[in-house]
């Protein structure tokens, strides 16, 4: 069963511009999480890069966040995976996993932005290496799948990390793309899943049909957990039917609930995700 008392928050969805971070900005979203009860968050590397740029390194991170009683959980993400160039890995992988060691993490998530047709081998020999970084530095690797990339849908990402087949890789499922997935929710697919594969689940809500731009209103305007359309205790039900025990995340990509104080809008994302779990 999912831990309704061990939830981690996707800082980002507490920013008003969830692409920038700057040192008192995450002291009051970091703060904000703790203080709403979230025993973990989610860290993208681009705040991890702007803070370092105002002096503010891994440590001054891990400190904060020690210092609030929270664990950096997850640091996303790795983007450079999917074409097997081994140098081009390196130089992406390596930074972002000394960065997770030092934050404390223990998953650094990896997506695909490109949108042209993918080579699956390729794709899955480009994964299995970055794992075996990964496990070098004792992480794992999730995969996440996005509807509008060249990883759409679970079925090609299950697929990717079963050709690959390593240890320490699964899958990354939010509830945004698996309604938004190419062909709706899977569930045929998902209760096939090893459990041990379903990594991290980020919760969050949507109409039950796309509303608009497709981008937009996936870094704009998510719902809170229950107020959409999205069956969310069907998915969190077939998760537990195979056992898994993923990281639970938060992740609600919303301009009208960014524009809130920090503090009230972690407190509303927390208590809506704690309504949908207690079922």
């Amino acid at each position: 069963m999912l831990d309704l008392d061990d939830l981690t928050m996707s800082l980002a969805g507490l920013r008003d511009d969830p692409f920038t971070c700057g040192p008192g900005d995450l002291e009051r979203i970091v703060q904000a999480s703790a203080s709403a009860g979230f025993r973990g968050v989610s860290l993208w590397s681009i705040y991890a890069e702007q803070l370092a740029d105002e002096g503010y390194g891994a440590k001054a991170i891990a400190r904060l966040c020690s210092q609030h009683g929270v664990q950096v959980r997850m640091v996303e993400a790795l983007t450079r995976w999917a074409t097997a160039d081994r140098a081009a890995i390196d130089d992406e992988a390596r930074a972002l996993f000394a960065l997770s060691v030092e934050v404390g993490a223990e998953e650094v998530l990896a997506v695909t932005l490109d949108t042209a047709s993918l080579d699956l081998d390729l794709a899955a020999r480009g994964f299995a290496y970055t794992c075996d970084l990964a496990a070098r530095y004792g992480l794992r690797v999730g995969l996440e799948f996005l509807p509008w990339s060249s990883v759409p849908d679970l079925r090609t990402a299950l697929d990717i990390v079963e050709r690959a087949d390593r240890d320490n890789g699964g899958l990354v499922i939010d509830s945004w793309h698996w309604q938004r997935q190419p062909g709706g929710p899977d569930l045929d697919t998902l209760r096939g899943v090893r459990a041990d594969r379903v990594h991290v689940l980020q919760l969050n809500d949507a109409p039950g049909q796309p509303d608009g731009d497709i981008l937009d209103e996936s870094m704009n305007r998510r719902l809170l957990p229950g107020d959409g359309d999205i069956d969310l205790r069907g998915l969190v039900d077939a998760i537990d039917a195979i056992g898994a025990e993923p990281i639970v995340a938060l992740e609600v990509f919303s301009r009208e609930i960014a524009s809130l104080d920090p503090d009230q809008a972690a407190r509303l994302v927390g208590d809506a995700t704690r309504r949908v779990l207690a079922g």
